[in-house]
């Protein structure tokens, strides 16, 4: 075989490395990592996803040894990849991060997410507990402002990186305060999927409804939306899948919304595809989370044209500006007043929806990402390579 033309080079060859049940109990990262994998492909670049099952320890060690970069997704499960970081480190390997932070704090002590006597007991021994109880604690209490053996564990992660890739300003300046060290950083916004066709009522959906889509947990706070919505007099329609180990908190939102006679919907299981008339057809959409950064399904729903809101905790601000009703997620009376200014405010549709359409969409943070690897010094194309070949 002959080459002319131009000389075919060997694609980039990028390993994405996330958590063991990114597949399995799929949340924001989930999109956020198959999104940008696409988008990264589309352009040219060979992306390998890597779960952190060590099972998979050898196929993984092979493939990163033959990587020009390992990217990492979400700081507060790095303990579970960390050994990945490792393996790439020990191959020499440039060793990029996706932060997707925000500190655990207002979460874990305001919002129930494990008994009060277990946050006070773990965080007061955290510092004078061997390893084992110590790994425990990084998986029960990930807040870096009062859990210093978790904190310890991520600048000693962080220190492993040559960049942070943070979804917004906010973020990196959050983890400048919260790490307190000046790490590298380069922001990468998060995008949004949108459609250009106006369908349709979804067949079962209420004529008029709130809507909240995403992983059902504590950290997204429905049962606080539920109490929320309790007067307005609209049905309250949830979108996506029971996070595996909150079952019970589930249990508790469909409790308070019977006791409170709120009419709850639950659809889970659909494709992206049919989760986009939801979104045009909602009076408005609600993501009174802990934190979001900022939070796919508000861009998504924003990219829409529904009027959205959002948590005050993150970076939701920074991204939506004049185009959000912003919420305090601890206050059921500041997010049913946030709920009714959206209901009640004109029509913002089309300004709302070409406003993020033009500023969020994967494809330009697949752009920043390449960016920010090339600064590390992969060799990444930025425009497809011809090659004629003659036999």
């Amino acid at each position: 075989m002959v080459m002319s033309g131009t000389q075919r080079k060997r694609q980039a060859r990028i390993a994405f490395v996330a958590r063991p049940d990114l597949l399995a109990n799929p949340g924001g990262d989930t999109t956020q990592i198959l999104a940008t994998r696409v988008e990264l492909q589309r352009m040219g670049i060979d992306v390998r996803l890597l779960l952190a099952d060590r099972s998979c320890a050898a196929l993984h060690r092979d493939i990163i040894a033959e990587c020009d970069l390992v990217h990492c997704f979400n700081m507060l499960l790095a303990y579970q990849f960390e050994w990945m970081i490792d393996l790439a480190i020990s191959h020499g390997r440039p060793v990029a991060l996706s932060p997707i932070f925000w500190d655990m704090e207002a979460y874990e002590r305001g919002g129930h997410s494990i008994a009060w006597w277990k946050k006070t007991t773990l965080a007061v021994l955290s510092s004078g507990l061997g390893r084992p109880a110590q790994a425990m604690l990084s998986q029960r209490l990930k807040s870096v402002t009062y859990n210093p053996y978790f904190r310890a564990r991520v600048r000693a992660i962080l220190a492993k990186c040559h960049v942070l890739l943070p979804n917004s300003s906010a973020e990196e300046r959050l983890l400048h305060e919260r790490v307190g060290e000046r790490l590298p950083c380069r922001v990468v916004h998060n995008g949004c999927r949108a459609l250009e066709i106006s369908p349709s009522r979804p067949a079962g959906a209420p004529e008029r409804y709130v809507l909240c889509v995403g992983r059902i947990e504590r950290r997204k706070n429905q049962l606080a939306l539920v109490r929320a919505v309790a007067g307005l007099e609209l049905p309250l329609v949830f979108l996506g899948s029971v996070n595996h180990a909150e079952e019970g908190y589930w249990r508790q939102c469909r409790h308070a919304a019977a006791r409170l006679g709120v009419r709850v919907v639950h659809v889970d299981g659909l494709p992206w595809e049919e989760v986009w008339p939801y979104y045009v057809h909602a009076d408005a959409h609600a993501q009174p989370s802990w934190f979001e950064t900022p939070g796919l399904s508000s861009l998504e729903a924003a990219a829409a044209g529904c009027p959205i809101v959002c948590t005050d905790q993150g970076s939701a601000g920074e991204y939506f500006g004049e185009y959000a009703e912003y919420c305090s997620p601890c206050n059921d009376a500041s997010i049913r007043d946030a709920i009714r200014r959206a209901l009640a405010a004109p029509s913002r549709k089309d300004e709302r929806s070409a406003f993020v359409r033009a500023h969020y969409t994967w494809t330009i943070a697949a752009q920043q990402t390449l960016d920010a690897y090339r600064a590390l010094g992969v060799a990444v194309p930025s425009k497809e390579i011809t090659t004629d070949a003659l036999a």
